[in-house]
């Protein structure tokens, strides 16, 4: 027994050692870097402060919920949370709180921004409305949008010639993304790899500014929305950063080849231009021929490409210029760099571009050199004329009603319902199985946690260990009934095989009769299907995509956005989008279209700043406050419990140090609220050695050794413990539950305090005193009389 406890001890004091290190502030620990594994994990734990910790912004948003069905608030509400999160992250701000509240039956917003110095920058960002809209293809740029960014680029150019210092500062301005762009390079250029139509700036000196707009070269592409190559349009504003003259540079030259093609494209195909029709077996039949027609003596390859070839080379010869190894299709690639020679490749190359006629032009072998060149860092503001792939529709959230996640019964993917009808939004009820349900889960789950610290802590005594199983048994059983009616209960919609679409496509299902309030979205988006049959139809939200190729939550010229395909007219309002790969994805398109389906969502009604200074000042003295509350319950201890009051003290030490990793672990923001629940709990603690002390004392008055003393004070104790503590928590976990953030901050810091307090006093105080008890057999250091003869 004796070497268990031992053990135990050894154990506590190594974790505590471990905590100490890692709860040190995060600029003494960079240290704990160099553990394999977590170790920059644990160096970036800290304390998260609170707005009122720390200082900074305080904003109030309303969500209008008003005319929104009750049983899709909540989701509405949690859509419109997220998309105000992206917005906060585009501000910089390292630690941003935003949650929601609510005041009364309005829901509402709360973005906290700690630090955050611009306050009507953050207004700006993140209290604009949030806007649905549909979007088709854009293939010719609109001539007075052209005109307009046309202009802006002179008029940056000639205000900026005129502040030279202030470039970026200015191009703030000007900006209207993703049109007008501005990048800075981050690397040294050398002068010779500039593109030719930027070969002039390398005489220019560091700050200065180009002098007339620069056009894009010619080797300058941009992938549209069709997936089709696209020569770039548009002006730079060029500004020379940084210059450094004749540096010595090594050239390691790889070999490069140049090559010609004549690309036979055909119906599915990457990135086959939609007037091509011809099928892979026609076309590869038509890159045979024309292959015989390159073989033939003195016949122009220039002039088949320029006859034939379906790529946007054709018009140049199919000249593809030079290129090293790896930058093509494997396939081509091949090819190409295993020729011997200049000349027509042998045979017909298949990619996933088409089928491909190609002629060796021109080899340059791999070289080093030395030379001595200049080397410039550039800014560059790019304002794009060409088409964006995009353009409105004028159908936008007012018009949209909801959407909801449906699954096709056939394959089991998942598919999107979206409606622009009234019909399709159901008023729903509370649904009170499921309410039960989670009643019985909660109370459930308590008491199996309860019984299980019982299980634990019943050493010695069988019978109270037997009963605590029991319960445990019972409890886990209505916890996985409760789950698996929480699950039968959960509300779905289900899908009819008339919604069956393939996959990327938008189509019509279902025709209803149509209400005359919403009869213009309806014809809108009837007019729109209608003109864009077998043509893609964007969503966008809040200017982003709804969902984009690769995830990054932007639109660029290299990444054109995923959008539907449109299979038919759609007249009736109601259409399905599939081809979704998870039920996941589905869950977060369905969120965002029934966010954007509100056209003015939310609304600024309140607004405080916390100073910095304030906000120290409120963290000095709450800290103040709970060291002096410790110190005085330490003291209250010793006087009255002797040697367990100082046992006591010590224990609380460890909970303190256990408790502030697990707030870091657990990501808490810590606010004044939730300062008052650490707080509280440390008195919770506290309440439990006063229960083990006092169990103790009477234990000792009855004549029992100090051994038997302890393992029965503790017994005895334990139930009263946990009773109480789980009556605590039950309370915090519905304060949490039903609280606005005020009330849930000190909830969850009270919760966790008195988990944390549970394990200190029953775990780390009992083993002190196991410990203590055979070293130091005075019974008055315990608080009880010794033993007399007449005793």
């Amino acid at each position: 027994m004796r070497t268990k406890t031992w053990g135990k001890l050894i154990l506590i004091l190594a974790t505590v050692g471990l905590l100490t290190l890692i709860d040190l502030p995060k600029e003494q620990k960079e240290f704990l870097k160099e553990v394999p594994l977590v170790g920059e994990t644990l160096a970036d734990l800290n304390v998260k402060l609170g707005l009122d910790l720390q200082g900074g912004t305080h904003l109030d948003y309303r969500v209008i919920t008003e005319g929104i069905p009750e049983a899709d608030v909540e989701k509405v509400v949690a859509g419109v949370k997220e998309v105000i999160e992206r917005r906060v992250n585009k501000l910089g701000v390292s630690e941003p709180n935003i949650f929601t509240s609510k005041v009364g039956e309005e829901d509402h917003i709360i973005v906290e921004l700690a630090g955050i110095k611009d306050i009507e920058e953050a207004r700006a960002v993140v209290g604009k409305t949030i806007q649905l809209e549909f979007k088709e293809q854009q293939i010719e740029a609109d001539p007075e949008e052209k005109k307009e960014i046309q202009q802006k680029a002179k008029d940056f150019l000639d205000t900026a010639k005129l502040d030279l210092e202030r470039f970026e500062e200015i191009f703030a301005d000007f900006e209207n993304k993703p049109k007008i762009t501005l990048t800075n390079d981050e690397e040294w250029i050398w002068v010779s790899d500039l593109p030719a139509n930027f070969q002039p700036l390398a005489n220019l000196q560091t700050g200065e500014i180009h002098k007339s707009l620069i056009e894009p070269g010619e080797g300058e592409y941009f992938i549209d929305s069709s997936g089709g190559f696209k020569r770039r349009e548009g002006s730079y504003v060029v500004q020379l950063l940084e210059k450094e003259v004749e540096v010595e540079r090594t050239i390691e030259n790889e070999e490069e080849r140049r090559a010609a093609h004549v690309l036979i494209s055909y119906t599915g195909a990457d990135r086959a231009d939609e007037k091509v029709t011809r099928t892979a077996l026609e076309a590869k039949k038509l890159a045979e021929e024309i292959f015989e027609k390159a073989k033939a003596e003195g016949a122009s390859f220039a002039d088949l490409a320029k006859e034939y070839s379906d790529g946007p080379t054709g018009t140049e010869g199919g000249d593809l210029g030079f290129f090293k190894v790896g930058q093509m299709d494997t396939a081509f690639n091949d090819a190409v760099f295993l020729a011997d020679g200049p000349g027509l490749i042998d045979e017909v190359i298949e990619t996933p571009f088409g089928f491909h006629i190609i002629k060796l032009e021109e080899i340059k072998e791999a070289t080093t050199e030395k030379k001595n060149e200049d080397r410039v860092k550039l800014a560059k503001a790019f304002f794009n004329t060409a088409p964006d792939g995009w353009q409105s529709t004028g159908l936008t959230g007012q018009h949209f009603r909801r959407a909801d996640v449906g699954s096709d019964p056939t394959t089991l993917k998942p598919i999107v319902n979206i409606y622009f009808t009234q019909v399709a939004i159901s008023e729903q009820a509370v649904n009170w199985w499921q309410l039960v349900w989670y009643i019985v889960a909660l109370i459930a789950g308590v008491s199996l946690f309860s019984a299980v610290i019982g299980i634990f802590f019943s050493e010695g005594r069988k019978a109270t260990a037997r009963k605590d199983k029991l319960i445990a048994l019972i409890s886990l059983v209505f916890l996985v009934g409760a789950i698996y009616g929480i699950i039968q209960t959960t509300e779905s919609e289900e899908v009819t095989e008339e919604e069956i679409v393939a996959e990327e496509t938008a189509e019509i299902t279902n025709p209803e009769e149509v209400s005359e309030t919403d009869k213009a979205g309806v014809d809108l988006f009837a007019e729109i299907t209608g003109r864009n049959l077998q043509k893609p139809l964007a969503i966008f939200l809040d200017g982003l995509p709804i969902i984009d190729t690769n995830r990054d939550g932007q639109i660029n010229e290299l990444d054109p956005a995923y959008a539907p395909i449109v299979q038919s007219e759609i007249k009736n309002g109601q259409a399905v989008i599939s081809g979704l790969k998870s039920y996941e994805e589905a869950n977060e398109l369905v969120q965002n279209l029934n966010t954007g389906a509100i056209p003015a969502p939310i609304k600024l009604v309140g607004q405080f700043t916390v100073g910095a200074t304030l906000g120290h000042s409120a963290l000095v003295t709450s800290l103040q406050a709970g060291l002096y509350g410790l110190i005085a319950v330490v003291i209250f201890m010793i006087l009255f419990y002797r040697l367990p009051g100082i046992i006591a003290g010590v224990a609380l030490a460890i909970y303190g140090i256990i408790l502030i990793f697990v707030l870091q672990i657990l990501g808490v923001v810590l606010t004044l609220a939730g300062v008052a629940g650490v707080i509280l709990s440390i008195g919770m603690a506290v309440d439990a050695n006063i229960l083990i002390f006092e169990r103790l004392k009477e234990e000792l008055a009855l004549g029992k050794s100090l051994a038997r003393s302890v393992e029965d004070g503790f017994a005895r104790a334990w139930s009263s413990i946990r009773d109480s503590n789980v009556s605590s928590i039950i309370t915090c976990v519905i304060l949490y539950w039903f609280g606005s953030s005020i009330i849930q901050g000190f909830a969850l810091t009270l919760c966790v305090g008195i988990l944390v307090s549970m394990f200190s006093a029953i775990t780390v105080t009992r083993t002190f005193l196991r410990i203590v008890v055979g070293f130091i057999k005075s019974r008055k250091v315990y608080g009880a009389k010794e033993l007399t003869s007449d005793n």
